[in-house]
C-alpha cells in the first residue's frame, strides 16, 4: 500500500469525521481558515459575517475572574467589578457547555468572562 500524502491524509480523515458525524445525527459546519485557528475560536455574537458591530458588554457583579480562556480551568488574570466593560465581546463555549464572553478587559486582549456575570 503506498504511504498517502499529508492533503490525502487530511481530506480521508474530514470524510471518516463527517460519515461518522452523520452516522449519529450531527450536522458538520465548515468555517474559514482565519476562523478556525489561534485564539478566535468562538462565534460572533452580534450577527453572522465578518462586518459585525463591536459588541461592547458591562460586568453585572463584584470580585468578577477575567480568564486566558473560556472555562474556570484557564489562569485568572484578575478581577473585576460591577460597571467594568468589555469590548469587541464574541460568544464562546467551554467543555461543559457553559458560555463565556471574550473580548478586551482592562486593556488585555482576549480575556474571557463566563456570561452569567456579564450584560450584553
Amino acid at each position: 500500500m503506498r504511504k498517502a500524502h499529508g492533503g490525502t491524509r487530511v481530506r480521508r480523515m474530514a470524510r471518516g469525521v463527517a460519515v461518522a458525524a452523520a452516522a449519529i445525527g450531527v450536522s458538520l459546519t465548515a468555517v474559514p481558515a482565519a476562523e478556525a485557528t489561534g485564539r478566535d475560536f468562538g462565534r460572533d455574537f452580534s450577527r453572522a459575517g465578518s462586518t459585525a458591530a463591536a459588541i461592547t458588554c458591562t460586568v453585572n457583579s463584584n470580585n468578577v475572574n477575567y480568564r486566558s480562556g473560556p472555562g474556570a480551568g484557564y489562569t485568572s488574570y484578575g478581577q473585576v467589578h460591577r460597571g467594568h466593560r468589555m469590548f469587541n465581546a464574541k460568544t464562546y463555549w467551554d467543555t461543559n457547555q457553559q458560555m463565556w464572553m471574550g473580548g478586551d478587559v482592562e486593556g488585555r486582549r482576549f480575556a474571557y468572562i463566563k456570561r452569567d456575570f456579564i450584560d450584553c
